[in-house]
């Protein structure tokens, strides 16, 4: 006998509930899971329950892991978080920091000292000891972080937070405007700040003049594997 479950992501600011089925002996109500939903792996961990008030979305749920005990649990994740004011960086995770994953991408205020507010952000490869973070003062806003320009050369990827506060990344070289200071990740790199940026004055764009030593033809490109070094 097949009963309905309903699937409601521990994720906030995910609104959509999930209606599918069980066997009777099977439903796992008040539990949590990470699910596939129609042929797609969610990110997000999900509450099951016995009811729901509003109108579902009528999916095909597969659990792929799981059942755990509450949506901390569920989401262990380890964490990266940048600090705009001193480029800091800290790592910390789901035990040491059990409220981080409702705080995701997004600037908050830690009882981390001397500079409270940090961008929390999900890593996979911690680089550094893990610290205890707490989610303190959410009626206090954090300061607006003041974007910077980064340089940025040799290959591999950048990951950052843009002017609209989203965790971007984008394949090196490049030059970009950043809340915080960059993650690179890959070879022969080399980040040099720059000035202060914004969507009113973005990050300036340089000409490089190339000659040939034997023919002294030239070339002109912004291409910014040439932007260090340069003579």
């Amino acid at each position: 006998m097949t009963e309905p479950i309903y699937y409601e992501c521990c994720d906030p600011s995910i609104t959509i509930t999930y209606e599918s089925t069980c066997e009777l002996v099977d439903c796992l109500y008040d539990d949590f899971f990470k699910l596939n939903i129609n042929g797609i792996d969610s990110p997000y961990c999900w509450q099951a329950t016995k009811g729901f008030e509003g109108i579902p979305v009528i999916a095909t749920i597969v659990v792929t892991d799981g059942p755990y005990t509450s949506c901390t649990e569920c989401l262990h994740y380890d964490y990266k978080l940048y600090n705009c004011t001193t480029d800091a960086v800290v790592y910390t995770d789901y035990i040491n920091c059990p409220d981080c994953y409702l705080h995701i991408n997004n600037l908050t205020r830690t009882n981390l000292s001397p500079i409270a507010c940090w961008y929390i952000s999900v890593t996979n490869e911690p680089m550094g000891p893990i610290v205890p973070v707490s989610i303190v003062s959410l009626e206090i806003p954090c300061p607006v972080c003041i974007p910077k320009c980064y340089t940025i050369t040799g290959t591999g990827n950048v990951t950052y937070y843009n002017l609209d506060l989203e965790f971007v990344t984008e394949p090196l070289p490049a030059v970009i405007c950043a809340g915080a200071y960059p993650s690179v990740s890959g070879s022969n790199n080399t980040i040099t700040v720059g000035s202060t940026c914004s969507l009113v004055t973005p990050c300036p764009t340089y000409c490089y003049t190339l000659t040939n030593c034997l023919t002294q033809e030239t070339l002109i490109t912004n291409n910014e594997e040439l932007a260090y070094p340069y003579d």
